[in-house]
């Protein structure tokens, strides 16, 4: 019997109501249309805030928290409806779960731990988007962020308080030269959505036409492990 590896907890299901929001580029990400909450959590934006204008846009009597320690937030200066906060966050614990929400983080390598404690605030969130980056950004060397088991902690977790339902390869890790991480490409964007196990697996292969984009470097290249 083979041993479970990251490709087996990496198994989006098929969900058919997904939009883009954000750039055509690096800060877009495809999500769910229906498990928008009037609340979002934005985690690292670098003052790129696109996503979050198109999330406005989709619902406009919603909220947008955004957090970052490295940047400005312009947005928040011209629309009400968005508070930003100049610091980094590294933990869920350190977050207003007190409503339903959705979370968008690209915390730069410090996923492997954001969920370490409080999972019970997991279950506040209707649809989680993140990136995750197995290495470290230092070339030309790329050190592991975590061990091959804290990572499937990491989704073994995540699967059971949500369904996978969009997986695209931000092609700067490509473009960077980083190593597979036990044949997964890093970096991976990764959407998903309050556990539903009516889902069935996906029956096609990413990236899907019409909604996933080169991050950057004209490099989108074809995953279908699970097929």
């Amino acid at each position: 019997m083979s041993m479970v590896g990251i490709k087996d907890l990496l198994v989006p299901k098929y969900y058919e109501n997904k939009i883009r929001l954000g750039n055509k580029s690096d800060g877009g990400y495809v999500v769910s249309a229906d498990h928008l909450t009037d609340r979002l959590i934005s985690l690292g934006c670098d003052n790129l805030t696109k996503f979050e204008e198109d999330y406005l846009a989709r619902v406009p009597d919603s909220s947008v928290v955004i957090y970052d320690g490295t940047s400005k937030c312009e947005l928040s200066d011209k629309d009400d409806r968005v508070t930003f906060h100049n610091k980094n966050i590294y933990s869920i614990s350190e977050l207003d779960m007190s409503k339903p929400c959705m979370i968008q983080m690209d915390i730069e390598g410090c996923e492997l731990d954001f969920f370490n404690d409080n999972h019970h605030k997991l279950d506040m969130v209707d649809q989680l988007v993140l990136e995750v980056h197995f290495h470290e950004e230092k070339y030309p060397q790329f050190p592991i962020n975590g061990t091959i088991s804290k990572w499937m902690d990491f989704f073994e977790l995540l699967n059971s308080k949500f369904s996978l339902i969009h997986i695209h390869v931000n092609d700067n890790g490509i473009a960077q030269r980083r190593p597979l991480f036990f044949g997964v490409y890093d970096l991976l964007e990764l959407t998903y959505v309050k556990r539903d196990d009516s889902l069935e697996k996906e029956n096609r292969s990413f990236p899907l036409l019409g909604l996933d984009y080169p991050n950057g470097y004209n490099i989108n290249p074809v995953i279908d492990w699970w097929l």
